[in-house]
């Protein structure tokens, strides 16, 4: 099975979703048994724009998935409906599974600058960049959140 989820995992990102429907109809019906699977269905569905995107991961989650990415995609979930209490919670549980996890500190920094908190904005976009200084959008992200001076302590890594 590991083989399998690895393959999912994938399929999850590729830029055809139905490559994931190809694969699962090959593994057979008990990859459907993993908690991975619903949450691969989960982000494809999302990609898809399909409704029962968020259900699928919190169900995932709910079986035992127990993954930053699950929860970080779960809190983008949530945000896009309005439940920002429920959505720093999914990211907070993200960043207890995996410290730093600069994905799930980004999308953190964008839902505080988004509820006008702008300096828990800016300390969850300097963990970010700190925890992945080479990932660019960790940048733009907090460049847009503060007036860029000369003496800012950031530049020096952004020009790096």
């Amino acid at each position: 099975p590991e083989i399998w989820l690895a393959y999912l995992a994938m399929a999850s990102r590729h830029p055809n979703p139905d490559n994931l429907d190809i694969l699962l109809g090959r593994a057979g019906p008990a990859m459907g048994r993993f908690p991975e699977t619903g949450f691969y269905r989960g982000l494809v569905a999302a990609r898809r724009g399909q409704p029962e995107a968020r259900a699928l991961i919190e169900k995932a989650v709910a079986d035992g998935l127990r993954s930053a990415r699950a929860q970080t995609e779960l809190g983008v979930l949530l945000a896009s409906d309005g439940e920002t209490d429920a959505a720093i919670a999914a990211y907070e549980t993200a960043l207890e599974i995996k410290p730093g996890y600069d994905f799930a500190l980004s999308r953190l920094s964008e839902l505080y600058r988004n509820t006008g908190q702008t300096e828990k904005a800016v300390e969850a976009a300097r963990a970010a960049i700190a925890s992945a200084p080479h990932v660019a959008p960790h940048y733009y992200l907090y460049a847009s959140l503060r007036k860029m001076t000369a003496d800012d302590p950031m530049i020096d890594q952004m020009k790096a």
